[in-house]
């Protein structure tokens, strides 16, 4: 397992995971592989999202996390990561997400382009099909009442410049 690459004030630990090193960074969490040495883990990798140091403690931005966390722990699909784990790690909320290894498309997008090539049409097709199949499963997921899961309704409405429109 290689030794985690964290800057100060990032974890080393997020439960019984090592930090390995971190995926990526949103506007307001961050996304990291965790390893684990414990033999008896499912699996001896996966990824988890926190929030970023200077939001830790603000509770819009904490309840905003549990939704994002437990909507997508209720997705079961084979083109959206499961969560594993919904956790809190010192008072520092985060959920566990299986990881996939690879490549992400800006990444194979980005090297096509320095090597002024294209992705082949193939793959392009393939991707969006799997995203767009993905999306429509989120989209019709429902709650046990019938209605849209609360956080997409949610995040609608404040994207709407007008609170009486409506998301169906």
């Amino acid at each position: 397992m290689e030794k985690a690459s964290t800057k100060p004030g990032e974890p080393t630990k997020l439960g019984s995971y090592e930090i390995v090193r971190k995926l990526a960074r949103a506007a307001w969490r961050s996304c990291f592989l965790r390893g684990c040495q414990d033999p008896r883990a499912l699996k001896s990798s996966s990824s988890s999202r926190k929030i970023l140091p200077k939001y830790h403690g603000s509770q819009r931005f904490t309840q905003l996390f549990l939704d994002e966390a437990k909507l997508a722990a209720s997705l079961n699909h084979a083109n959206i990561v499961s969560v594993y784990d919904i956790g809190d790690h010192g008072g520092d909320p985060f959920f566990a997400m299986e990881y996939l290894h690879g490549q992400d498309v800006r990444t194979l997008l980005h090297r096509a382009w320095m090597h002024n090539a294209k992705m082949p049409l193939e793959h392009a097709i393939q991707v969006a099909a799997h995203v767009a199949a993905a999306l429509q499963y989120a989209h019709e997921k429902r709650r046990a009442d019938g209605g849209l899961l609360a956080w997409f309704t949610a995040t609608c409405r404040r994207r709407t410049s007008s609170s009486a429109t409506t998301v169906a």
